[in-house]
């Protein structure tokens, strides 16, 4: 057993005004006021003439009193007209043109609270520009536009959106107080040219006339009952002159109706923007487009987005998108859409977009596109996405992509079990992240140029493929030099292998999840990968269950920050070199090899060290190497045969330049948290302790008989009390057997060096018989030792004693030198 001396290191590891305005009216006799001091009109009057009257005919006097007069809390001037708001909450504006956009009764730009009525007084002129006007009062429940004039407005964008925006935060707040708006009837629109926002975000409006709206000049209508979640009664519609309107985008975003016959026969002949413009009607079950001239219209994207019930889409067929450029999400979550191939016939010629078009159509089961030309699309991103019962999409052989730059999540969660992309043209796509993420897809085929490709995280993750050598799509060869981030790419799938030693991932600075979640990946081959702009391995590895070893040895990691969790979970991984690793910049380790419970073989280098994070009360090791298991636990290695186990919860460096092997390492122990701490000069090998470490040593006191007769026979020690002195300190703690030997490294000699003594230091066991010591080994002990320090000793009779039987022996000082040997077992 080599005796290393082992060290250890140990690193603790408003305030209401108190005015209170009080109204009194006092019943006044005449003889006490004069009439000429009192406005003769005035209701004061009115009942002083009364009083008069009465008093005069010797009646009793009217017992009127007056009612308590509101107290004005505010007041000011927008444009030419005062206004002022009074102790109930009342906004009375007062004759006068009104200013441009909000009115300053909201003083900070965000809300006032206080203000629950509006109401206009004669002569209240309205500014061309009224867009806000009523914008930011959050308690708002009533707005009385009758006296309004609002003949010269030509922009009436957000009049009523009673949106509010919050002290703390930029974030716009939906109005939920606002029920009632009076007057609407008699409003002169005729010169209004945009109504966008208009009712936006008025939740509590349940009902609305806008039949007296003149909007033969509006141009613009976007938004304009968008998020009225309570506008079930929307009277006037059909009687609206739309033909000059080019945007409709969102104009009835999440409007509860569930039929919409008003806009039937809507002129749409200017319209340019559809989009979102059923957004969200998620009641809706039918609409009838039949009418509707779109030969203009250049966006249709998600007009019919989450509308969950509509069932019924008349006239989709005959819908002319002949100058639509965007289709984006038209039909998202359209659930019960009995009329989407009515579509299949549509002249796509001019479309850039088709992201999402098809998205969450969860009862599709099948499409055929046979004759769309797509070949101006640029954009396909999320095309098939959360089709879950989608088998077929016929005519997708025939797709030209040739302009596509946007693939990303087009196949996620498709159902499709055999596509074939062999006619996609991938030269120009960038992105492809999450094309195939969760796609039932057993075999893609396809030979794509990935070369301009930046982005493919989660590519593949969740996908049904289990072997990418026999599907035919070459994603062993692609070329990935220009791609950065590839994070899950390859989570969460059913392969065993995966050998991406072709890939060029130079560029890449996020390799996060890359391979993780994958229970049945045995090996992956990235040994030739440089990653000189790594910033994130963050979960590379984690929860690959039968993962058993990595080469790692190539990765550049100077720059990574993230290394949380990188093979957390890999509870089959043996060893891993990660001796070439810089981890100076590394914020985060945490449970870096968490679960690794059969990691018995690790290499670290110079550069390699983990990080201790002050949690606020105690140190703690983020990076928490796992402790080895002990209780004799066998360790697996698949390049030895030979069984070999833990012994102990130590960590052992392998002592290579002094014969240390693997399962024989002789170097020094360490707990799980020193290995944490520890630095190191040069590369490092650390396995679990297999073999037991440490020193049995010994110390021998001189032997002295003092002085005695040649002849005297049997003599014993002059210290009665001498003993070997042994020390075991081996660890794991145990007993060892040991047998001491000892023989005379020459004879006794006289001091002159004349005279020898030959079998005179003998040896007496507990046999009873006494043996020479002489120039060959005669053991004194065969016993064990306890773990610490003890004293073998012999009584005064037994031992080591001298037996002096010639009588010629020449009286001198005899001395000798004895050679002891120790031999340990375990």
């Amino acid at each position: 057993m080599r005796r290393v001396n082992s060290t250890q290191k140990k690193q603790y590891i408003l305030g209401l005004n108190g005015l209170i305005g009080i109204g009194l009216a006092f019943l006044l006799l005449p003889n006490m006021v004069k009439a000429s001091t009192i406005d003769t009109t005035s209701d004061v009057q009115d009942i002083l003439n009364q009083n008069s009257a009465l008093v005069l005919n010797n009646q009793t006097t009217t017992e009127t009193i007056m009612p308590l007069a509101a107290t004005i809390t505010d007041s000011g001037t927008f444009g030419t007209a005062n206004w002022d708001i009074d102790d109930e909450g009342v906004l009375t504006i007062h004759a006068g043109v009104l200013g441009n956009g909000t009115g300053n009764w909201v003083t900070d730009g965000k809300f006032n609270d206080t203000i629950t009525k509006i109401v206009c007084d004669p002569g209240v002129v309205a500014n061309t520009d009224s867009s806000n006007l009523f914008y930011g009062l959050k308690n708002v429940q009533t707005i009385d536009v009758s006296n309004l004039d609002t003949s010269n407005v030509t922009t009436m964008s957000g009049m009523f959106s009673c949106m509010y925006r919050s002290t703390s935060t930029s974030t716009e707040s939906k109005n939920s107080s606002l029920t009632t708006i009076i007057g609407l009837t008699s409003l002169d629109t005729s010169k209004v040219t945009k109504m966008d926002k208009m009712f936006k975000s008025d939740r509590s409006l349940s009902s609305l006339d806008v039949s007296g709206f003149d909007t033969k000049n509006v141009t613009s209508m976007t938004y304009m009952f968008s998020e009225d979640a309570s506008l079930l009664d929307l009277v006037g519609l059909s009687e609206w002159d739309t033909g000059q309107v080019q945007q409709f985008t969102s104009m009835f975003d999440s409007l509860p109706q569930t039929s919409f016959t008003d806009v039937e026969n809507w002129d749409m002949s200017g319209a340019l923007a559809l989009t979102n413009m059923f957004k969200n009607m998620k009641n809706l079950t039918s609409l009838d487009l039949s009418k509707w001239d779109t030969s203009s219209v250049t966006n249709i994207g998600s007009l019919f987005y989450n509308c969950q019930r509509l069932a019924h889409v008349y006239g989709l067929k005959e819908l002319n998108i002949s100058n639509v450029t965007d289709i984006s999400t038209l039909f998202y979550y359209n659930v019960a859409n009995q009329n989407i191939h009515d579509i299949e016939s549509w002249d796509t010629s001019k479309i850039t977009s088709m992201r999402g078009v098809f998205s969450s159509c969860t009862n599709l089961d099948y499409i055929d596109l046979s004759n769309w030309d797509t070949s101006n699309v640029t954009d396909m991103s999320s095309m098939f996405e959360y089709t879950l019962n989608l088998t077929d999409i016929k005519g997708i052989t025939g797709f030209n992509t040739s302009k596509v730059t946007n693939m990303s999540s087009m196949f996620f969660n498709c159902n499709v079990d055999l596509l074939d992309l062999s006619s996609f043209n991938t030269s120009k796509v960038t992105l492809m992240s999450s094309m195939f993420m969760n796609s039932s897809a057993t075999n893609v085929i396809g030979d794509f140029d990935t070369s301009n490709v930046t982005r493919m995280n989660s590519i593949f993750s969740g996908s049904a493929i289990s072997n990418f050598e026999k599907i035919d799509l070459n994603v062993l060869n692609w070329n990935v030099l220009k791609c950065t981030s590839f994070s899950s790419a390859f989570s969460k799938i059913p392969i065993t292998s995966l050998d991406l030693s072709n890939w060029d991932v130079s560029n890449a600075t996020a390799i996060d999840s890359l391979f993780s979640n994958d229970p049945n990946l045995k090996s992956v081959n990235v040994s030739t990968w440089n990653t000189p702009k790594l910033t994130n391995v963050n979960s590379l590895f984690s929860d690959d269950k039968a993962l058993e070893s990595l080469d790692l040895s190539s990765f550049d990691t100077s720059k990574v920050t993230d290394m949380r969790s990188m093979v957390s979970g890999a509870s089959n991984l043996l060893e891993l070199d990660l001796s070439n690793w810089d981890t100076g910049k590394v914020t985060n380790m945490g449970s870096m090899f968490a679960n690794n419970s059969k990691l018995w073989k690790l290499s670290l280098g110079q550069k390699t060290k983990f990080l201790t994070i002050d949690t606020g009360s105690e140190s703690s090791i983020s990076t928490a190497i796992p402790t080895p298991p002990s209780n004799n636990t066998e360790l697996s290695d698949p390049n030895s045969e030979g069984q070999y186990y833990s012994i102990s919860d130590r960590w052992q460096v392998v002592d290579y330049a002094n014969g240390g092997t693997d399962h024989d390492p002789g170097g020094t122990l360490l707990t799980s948290s020193e290995l944490n701490t520890t630095t190191r000069d040069s590369n490092t090998t650390y396995v679990w302790q297999q073999q037991p470490y440490g020193n049995v040593s010994f110390e021998v006191p001189d032997l002295d008989y003092g002085r005695v007769s040649p002849n005297q026979g049997i003599v014993g020690r002059q210290n009665e009390n001498w003993g070997i002195a042994v020390t075991n300190d081996v660890f794991p703690s145990q007993t060892i057997s040991s047998k001491i030997s000892v023989s005379l490294e020459s004879p006794l000699t006289s001091s002159d060096g004349n005279s020898e003594l030959d079998d005179t230091l003998v040896f007496r066991g507990s046999d009873g018989e006494y043996v020479a010591i002489g120039d060959s080994p005669t053991q004194v002990y065969d016993g064990t030792v306890k773990n610490g320090s003890q004293v073998i000793t012999w009584d005064d009779k037994h031992g080591f004693l001298m037996n002096l039987h010639d009588n010629n022996t020449r009286m001198s000082i005899y001395s000798s030198t004895l050679d002891w040997t120790m031999v340990n077992s375990i």
